[in-house]
């Protein structure tokens, strides 16, 4: 693969873990049937603070999988980003790339006019620079590991740099899935050429990425087989998560006929979700519960999307918050009308763990063992979607029987301990099949 143009006076900042490896650590190879391994992982940004599911997914597995582990994490960003005590303080040796340019809208629409010329889609060449190639190889010419992950199914552009090392994708969707969505819900035909060209380009790149890599980590079943069907040789179903101790029922009785919507407002699938409830699910349920009141809780929402939230009746503009459960504690329902995105929504495990009763539509809810009428309720129409809330603001058992079978669900299948176990054994038999 041909390398796009890059920054070639950038530099690579090291920031070192309390125990950095030693001479002897760095040149001598690891055993891969070993238990314990050094990994490798390649990712776009520290995974905190923790208000994102891609973040939270990422921190989580790392938390766990440090203790066993030695891990090093190369990414963008700079020394005094205030994440990098956090993970430092996992023990996680953190090395750090000069990050790339502010994504603002100049950028944005010239880096997608560059890249109707380029055979990768928008977001991988993007995040393809020569500065974090040669960050690889001069971290893999100091240093052994026995596998790489990538974090991100676009860093598997990085294949080459890595060498015959073997390779996990760590798969958070489906991207030509999102991006094939996308399309379909785009507002004018421009877009919707545009975002249909990304996910033929998408799907090209990731069959590509799959049939190379030694391992495929992946979200949902459904994704699973895709990955097969794409020539992935070893695929492993390593779901989302959730924290069952630090997030659980506090007891409280929740306020009457509050609703709550929260979700990354940086990434656009949550964006359309909060649109589409504003526009066409909100107004039915207050004609029927005029009583009921929004509160939207999300980070880095355009000044527009804020503006039109915070001038409707009836909708509280909370905003990015440092704890959410004090608002899952007050919520009587958690609304989810996803209609673009892949994976799967750890915002519904969160719910589910808090107790808390959820309407999804089946993107919404898509990849997760859930039995609807059982752990949630699933409407895909506005006028479905406003019946399954109002029911349940008519209804407090019934609410509260969902939270507590939710709450049955994560504590049982969902819990960041048990799905990291399943990733650590992905890397045991990736580094295995390496070695051998």
């Amino acid at each position: 693969m041909s390398l796009p143009s890059g920054d070639d006076n950038s530099h690579i900042v090291e920031i070192s873990s309390p125990n950095p490896p030693s001479a002897n650590e760095t040149t001598a190879p690891s055993n891969p049937n070993h238990r314990h391994l050094k990994v490798l992982v390649l990712d776009e940004e520290i995974p905190f603070p923790l208000n994102s599911g891609k973040r939270i997914r990422t921190w989580n597995l790392l938390r766990n999988l440090c203790q066993q582990h030695s891990i090093a994490f190369l990414c963008y960003g700079t020394a005094e980003d205030p994440g990098l005590p956090h993970l430092e303080g996992l023990g996680i040796q953190v090395l750090l790339v000069p990050p790339l340019p502010a994504a603002n809208s100049f950028h944005f629409y010239a880096g997608a006019f560059a890249n109707l010329f380029s055979a990768w889609p928008y977001s991988v060449s993007r995040h393809h620079t020569r500065k974090f190639t040669r960050a690889i190889r001069s971290l893999l010419a100091k240093q052994s590991f026995d596998l790489v992950h990538c974090e991100w199914t676009p860093y598997a552009s990085y294949m080459d740099a890595v060498g015959r090392l073997s390779m996990l994708i760590m798969a958070h969707n489906i991207e030509a899935t999102v991006w094939r969505r996308r399309a379909q819900h785009a507002s004018n035909l421009p877009e919707r050429l545009f975002m249909g060209l990304q996910a033929w380009k998408m799907a090209r790149f990731e069959k590509k990425s799959f049939a190379r890599a030694g391992y495929v980590a992946v979200v949902t079943d459904e994704e699973a087989r895709t990955a097969r069907q794409w020539g992935a040789r070893a695929v492993s179903l390593v779901s989302n998560g959730v924290d069952t101790e630090y997030l659980q029922p506090t007891g409280e009785a929740p306020e009457p006929d509050s609703l709550l919507f929260l979700g990354s407002l940086d990434w656009q699938p949550n964006r359309d979700a909060l649109l589409y409830l504003l526009r066409e699910i909100l107004p039915r349920i207050q004609t029927v519960n005029p009583r009921a009141k929004l509160r939207v809780v999300g980070r880095q929402p355009a000044t527009k999307l804020r503006e039109q939230v915070e001038g409707l009746s009836g909708v509280e503009w909370v905003g990015e918050v440092p704890d959410i459960r004090p608002h899952f504690a007050r919520a009587f329902v958690v609304l989810v009308p996803l209609r673009i995105g892949g994976g799967s929504r750890i915002k519904i495990l969160e719910s589910m763990s808090m107790g808390k009763a959820v309407v999804a539509t089946r993107i919404g809810a898509e990849g997760l063992d859930v039995v609807p009428g059982i752990h949630c309720l699933i409407a895909d129409s506005p006028a479905d979607f406003c019946q399954s809330v109002v029911q349940l603001l008519d209804d407090p058992e019934r609410a509260a029987e969902l939270g507590r079978k939710g709450r049955e669900l994560v504590l049982r299948q969902y819990d960041w301990g048990r799905v990291a176990k399943i990733l650590e054994q992905a890397w045991i038999e990736t580094a295995s099949a390496a070695h051998k």
